[in-house]
């Protein structure tokens, strides 16, 4: 059964902080907003190869409890270096390269979710 997320459009662009700064990367926010493109994980995947970069970075900060591992593998699948953005509400037990955790919540603690 195919994964399907609302995702801003694609786009390029240089990543402007961290280790993985000055990188270009094609980027992918998964929304909650319903003007945004519905898309499977293999058309994401899919997209993202035809705009050649090394590296995807999905940002899903916004959206804690989808589902990210059906698009994560293919993004691997596709031979993209992948990389994760979250608010650290959800364990990561997917395949990324470089995870990013920015807390939507300072008050979060990991053993409240257990």
């Amino acid at each position: 059964m195919a994964s399907y997320y609302l995702v801003e459009p694609l786009t390029t662009g240089v990543q402007s902080e961290g280790a993985l700064a000055f990188l270009t990367m094609t980027f992918a926010k998964i929304s909650r907003a319903r003007t945004h493109i519905c898309m499977s994980a293999e058309e994401i995947a899919q997209e993202c190869g035809k705009l050649q970069n090394e590296w995807s970075w999905v940002y899903a900060f916004d959206y804690p409890t989808t589902d990210l591992s059906p698009l994560l593998v293919r993004l691997k699948e596709a031979g993209q270096n992948t990389a994760l953005r979250t608010d650290g509400s959800q364990m990561v037990q997917f395949p990324v390269d470089w995870l990013s955790v920015k807390p939507a919540n300072p008050d979060f603690c990991a053993e409240d979710r257990q």
